[in-house]
């Protein structure tokens, strides 16, 4: 059973798949590689996703950046209703288990996230209930440079450090990451 890497973002999240020792990222439905974290209410009710969503922004029918609250009791409103963070991650979260199932022709019921390095218990928490309501389990959270470094370094031929910088749609996450014979 294969399983996904998943850059849940701020402003726009990221699936890749991990064969042959090569990381790939799975286009979305709309063949992009990145996905708007966003979700936007239609006129007829509907939800949109993506950047369908974030091209039909109004701050009275969307919402973005959900990431940044996501495991406070902060709720948002959205067309009169008052929604939990939770709720709105688990929709983003399902679009791109949908999205990655379709262009890989399998079922998909594991993953990695990468999460802020700065996130907390809470935070923490709650993005593995969300990305498990969406029908998967997380096998673990990694720190979003954490996981570049990684990514970075698998196929090193020399002993390095490195340091990574990620310019978030929220954070400025550092890791500095030493590769010694193969091991970070």
């Amino acid at each position: 059973m294969p399983y996904i890497g998943i850059d849940f973002g701020t402003s726009n999240s990221v699936v890749a798949n991990f064969q042959y020792g090569q990381a790939e990222v799975i286009p979305n439905h709309e063949g992009q590689k990145w996905t708007p974290s966003v979700v936007t209410l239609r006129r007829d009710g509907s939800l949109a996703f993506g950047q369908e969503a974030k091209e039909n922004f109004d701050e009275q029918r969307s919402i973005r950046s959900i990431k940044r609250i996501l495991g406070t009791p902060e709720r948002v409103a959205l067309v009169g209703q008052n929604l939990r963070t939770e709720q709105i991650a688990t929709m983003v979260f399902s679009l791109l288990k949908r999205d990655a199932e379709k262009q890989l022709n399998e079922p998909i019921t594991k993953a990695v996230v990468t999460i802020p390095a700065n996130s907390k218990g809470r935070a923490r928490h709650a993005t593995k209930l969300c990305a498990g309501a969406a029908g998967l389990q997380v096998l673990t959270l990694i720190n979003e440079p954490t996981a570049a470094a990684i990514c970075y370094g698998l196929n090193a031929q020399q002993d390095q450090t490195v340091l990574v910088y990620d310019f978030g749609g929220g954070t400025l996450d550092v890791t500095i990451l030493r590769m010694h014979h193969g091991v970070f």
